[in-house]
């Protein structure tokens, strides 16, 4: 998920995973406001080697 408040963030992953706790779920951060925030949340992404299925 990208997540532009991480700490609500965090909250909606909790309550995903509770609804299924086999849910494969990252939260990373990303303001779409803010282009250095769209360039680290791509950086940070294109290091974790994770693939992209799903992108909310």
């Amino acid at each position: 998920m990208a997540i532009r408040n991480m700490p609500a963030g965090r909250q909606v992953k909790e309550a995903i995973l509770k609804q299924n706790p086999t849910a494969k779920i990252d939260a990373m951060e990303l303001d779409v406001s803010s282009i250095a925030s769209v360039n680290s949340f791509v950086s940070d992404y294109k290091s974790s080697g994770l693939p992209l299925n799903i992108l909310m």
